[in-house]
């Protein structure tokens, strides 16, 4: 290896340490601004703008970040983390996109109403889908995004998958 070839890898895993700094620090703010409300007046406008967007899926920002920054930081021995982050946004949108399906009937008014279901991005998933292929097609698409991404972010097969849920659902259930 030439001298500027392991200067540019030395780049390289620095910047990655970076990235994987921002992204827990990240999450250890979200997670006092989202679940202690100890962020100060940042804080709570970013919050609330989560809220907005994400609905109660706000609460699984801090812990995706985080799991994205641990990636990162294991990248030599987990799944390319690019890959995991692309992965943990399709089950978040799913995810919403189910909760604005199931979301109560509320009195909220306009905007408000999204920001304690599934936000305005799961509207903005749910709805167009709803006109088109109605309540349970858009049940299979996103069930189906969801399990997907699952499958991506554990490294397993569905077939896998389908015998590991079995075996979980037959303990609890005995």
């Amino acid at each position: 290896m030439t001298r500027d070839e392991s200067k540019a890898l030395a780049m390289d895993r620095r910047r990655d340490e970076f990235i994987e700094l921002g992204l827990i620090g990240a999450a250890v703010l979200m997670a006092l601004a989202i679940y202690f409300g100890l962020a100060g007046v940042i804080g709570r406008g970013v919050e609330t703008l989560f809220g907005w967007f994400l609905g109660i899926g706000r609460f699984a920002v801090p812990p995706i970040l985080a799991g994205v920054g641990v990636a990162f930081v294991r990248r030599g021995r987990s799944s390319s983390p690019v890959r995991l982050a692309i992965a943990w946004i399709v089950v978040t949108v799913s995810v919403l996109g189910l909760i604005h399906i199931v979301r109560e009937d509320d009195t909220a008014e306009g905007f408000d109403r999204y920001g304690d279901w599934g936000g305005w991005i799961g509207a903005a998933v749910a709805e167009p889908l709803l006109a088109g292929i109605a309540t349970v097609g858009t049940v299979v698409v996103l069930v189906a995004l969801l399990v997907g991404s699952l499958m991506l972010i554990t490294q397993t097969s569905l077939r896998t998958m389908a015998e590991q849920t079995g075996g979980f659902l037959n303990a609890v259930l005995r």
